[in-house]
C-alpha cells in the first residue's frame, strides 16, 4: 500500500484519525519493548492495515509486529513518546524508545489519546519507508 492509499484508507475507514496528512522526510519516535527483535532482525515491522489499525495499543503487552508492509505508531516528540511510554509499568517490562528516520508518514490526531488533555500528534509510518533507526532513550 502506497502511503496515498494510507490516508484515503484512514479517512474513510478510521474514524478515530482525524486532520491526517502526508508528511515527510522526518523523524519520529516509537517506543517497543520488542527493541532486541528490531536490533537483532535489523527492521521493524508493523502491525497489518486494517480496520482496526486504531486499536494497536490497547494492551499494555504485545507480541512483536510481523508485517513489513505494515504500519508503526510513533510520536513526532520524544518527550510524549516517553510520557506514552512510561505510563507503563515499566519495572516489569523493557521499555525503549526509537528514532525512527523515515522517507514519508501520515501526520494525525488519535482522538481515542485525548481522555485527559489534548491528543498528541501521532506518525503512522509505512514499515517499507523507515530509512533508519535507533535507540534514542531507555530507561534500563
Amino acid at each position: 500500500m502506497s502511503i496515498s492509499e494510507l490516508l484515503e484508507f484512514i479517512n474513510s475507514k478510521v474514524p478515530t484519525f482525524q486532520n491526517s496528512e502526508i508528511i515527510g522526510p522526518g523523524e519520529a519516535f516509537h517506543y517497543t519493548m520488542h527493541s532486541e527483535a528490531i536490533q537483532r532482525d535489523g527492521i521493524i515491522k508493523g502491525r497489518p492495515i486494517d480496520k482496526d489499525i486504531d486499536c494497536t495499543q490497547s494492551s499494555i503487552t504485545s507480541t512483536p509486529a510481523t508485517d513489513s508492509g505494515g504500519v508503526v505508531f510513533s510520536y513526532a516528540d520524544l518527550e510524549e513518546a516517553k510520557l506514552e511510554a512510561y505510563v507503563m509499568p515499566e519495572d516489569k517490562l523493557n521499555v525503549k524508545i526509537l528514532k525512527i528516520k523515515y522517507k514519508q508518514a501520515i501526520r494525525t490526531t488519535h482522538i481515542q489519546e485525548e481522555f485527559f488533555s489534548e491528543a498528541p500528534e501521532t506518525i503512522i509510518i509505512i514499515a517499507s519507508d523507515i530509512i533508519d533507526f535507533k535507540i534514542a532513550f531507555s530507561k534500563k
